[in-house]
């Protein structure tokens, strides 16, 4: 346990915010596979991860914020498994079809599951990730990222910024107990 989360302690101080402000290299086609899942059953997805540190991506493949994130985010986790992280990460897409989900994420080696969530109406999403023990704040936009304790506890939640990169880095520290 020590050693995994020294190894992730090393990938974060690897990971300077200005190599992440540059476009990571992009691989070929992976040919990745989109998983649908019912807006209901998120709270059983998340709860595989119950008992390890958890980051939360929702985003939305139109939208430019979130295209902006997808590249960063996707080299930010390979770096942070190649250096022997055992958090896990998820990302959940809101998009309508599979097949936008499919074609904006086949550009990259993907580093996680990929999940679109299906089909919710308004209020749905929100009631899920509360069942999950995640509270959105009444106005929030994506991509939106939450980081959880083992024990589920959310510790940092927050839509896209400027400063994402440093958020993501203390919250992950504090999910560790450090």
């Amino acid at each position: 346990m020590i050693r995994a989360l020294q190894a992730l302690s090393l990938a974060l101080a690897l990971l300077a915010p200005a190599a992440l402000s540059a476009s990571p290299t992009q691989p070929p086609s992976s040919g990745v596979v989109v998983k649908d899942l019912k807006v209901d059953r998120l709270p059983d997805v998340l709860g595989t991860a119950r008992g390890e540190v958890q980051v939360i991506l929702l985003y939305r493949t139109n939208c430019p914020a979130c295209q902006h994130v997808l590249p960063w985010f996707v080299d930010f986790v390979s770096k942070a498994q190649k250096a022997g992280s055992s958090v896990r990460f998820f990302a959940f897409a809101t998009d309508k079809t599979a097949r936008a989900v499919e074609e904006y994420f086949g550009v990259y080696a993907m580093p996680f599951e990929v999940w679109r969530l299906i089909p919710w109406a308004p209020g749905e999403l929100v009631e899920a990730f509360r069942q999950a023990g995640v509270t959105f704040p009444s106005q929030y936009g994506v991509p939106y990222f939450i980081v959880r304790q083992p024990s589920g506890r959310v510790v940092d939640q927050f839509a896209d910024s400027d400063d994402k990169l440093k958020r993501l880095r203390a919250a992950l520290e504090r999910a560790q107990g450090r």
